[in-house]
């Protein structure tokens, strides 16, 4: 078996056979059983009771036999799923390589663009809901940050957002992002280029929110970390971070990393990494019906404390630097 069908074979089973539901579901028969026969005022019925107690004993006894060997089908899974993954996060180099080298830079870019339409007429998309996701989290009260803004096609939807701050890898992707606004608008747009797989000169501790589409779907996890340290710093206290990334704990992230076309990206081993640095796990979500769209993942982390602002009101006016002359 492949890495993708071991993980869809993990996952059926973790989903359809609830080893401790099981033994919950019995115990709590015999409980039940035993209060109901405590209050029983004759003899006859108490005997009975103990019978189906007995009996229901036994058969938690005779269930953990088949239920231990389901346990153990399921360690031996994940250790082939575990020898098998190791090959991918050198992989995801390569992916990682390809995506952003500079002599097919724009054209890789565009590639990532249309790896999935985006969707926001549909009221039950995953983008749809995405949406509302940003903009609950922009606000005139806090800088917010896109990561890989491409042509634009999230940017628009984070104006509300102030300052907003816009990032990739070329300046025509983020000409295209910006200059889609009023021109009164352009020049409060932000602008900043991404090198080396980083940011310079970004302010720390004062970005609300930070949202990043389709681009941390094809980094190498030791990439995504490097990132989240950096966002850590951006981010003020209580500041979230939502970007999409390619989940290899379900059967279709994992086949997207063997056959190299985005990076192996576990959420098991991604939120124990993040929480590392200092996030809180907040909210993810696996869209993973392949017949009505590419099925693709989002995470969310908070950075630790609360978000908060002295900023009353949206600034208006120019910002100048002091001068003695």
């Amino acid at each position: 078996m492949n890495l993708h069908q071991l993980v869809d074979f993990r996952n059926s089973l973790r989903s359809n056979i609830k080893t401790d539901s099981i033994h919950t579901e019995i115990k709590t028969l015999i409980k039940t059983i035993s209060d109901i026969s405590a209050h029983s005022l004759t003899d006859d019925f108490k005997q009975t009771s103990n019978k189906i107690i007995e009996s229901y004993n036994n058969l938690l006894a005779q269930v953990d036999a088949p239920l231990s060997d389901i346990d153990q089908m399921l360690d031996q899974v994940q250790e082939k799923i575990s020898q098998q993954s190791q090959k991918f996060f050198t992989a995801s180099y390569a992916v990682e390589l390809e995506i952003t080298e500079k002599e097919n830079l724009t054209q890789n870019l565009r590639d990532r663009r249309h790896w999935r339409n985006i969707r926001l007429n549909d009221d039950d998309s995953p983008d749809k809901h995405m949406l509302g996701i940003i903009q609950k989290n922009c606000s005139y009260q806090y800088p917010v940050l896109e990561i890989g803004c491409r042509d634009g096609e999230w940017t628009k939807h984070m104006v509300a957002g102030d300052p907003l701050y816009v990032s990739e890898y070329t300046e025509e992707f983020m000409h295209n992002a910006v200059h889609q606004f009023t021109k009164q608008y352009v020049p409060r747009v932000r602008r900043y280029q991404i090198k080396d797989n980083t940011i310079e000169g970004l302010p720390e501790n004062q970005f609300g929110f930070i949202f990043s589409y389709n681009f941390f779907n094809y980094l190498a996890f030791d990439t995504i970390k490097e990132w989240m340290r950096k966002v850590h710093t951006w981010l003020r206290p209580g500041g979230v971070i939502m970007f999409t990334y390619n989940n290899a704990d379900f059967g279709y992230g994992a086949s997207m990393a063997e056959s190299s076309v985005q990076s192996y990206c576990p959420m098991s081993l991604l939120v124990p990494m993040c929480e590392s640095i200092g996030f809180e796990y907040y909210a993810h979500k696996d869209y993973a019906d392949v017949n009505s769209y590419n099925p693709f993942s989002w995470i969310q982390f908070k950075k630790s404390g609360e978000l908060s602002t002295i900023k009353v009101a949206q600034a208006l006016g120019q910002i100048k630097l002091y001068s003695e002359s």
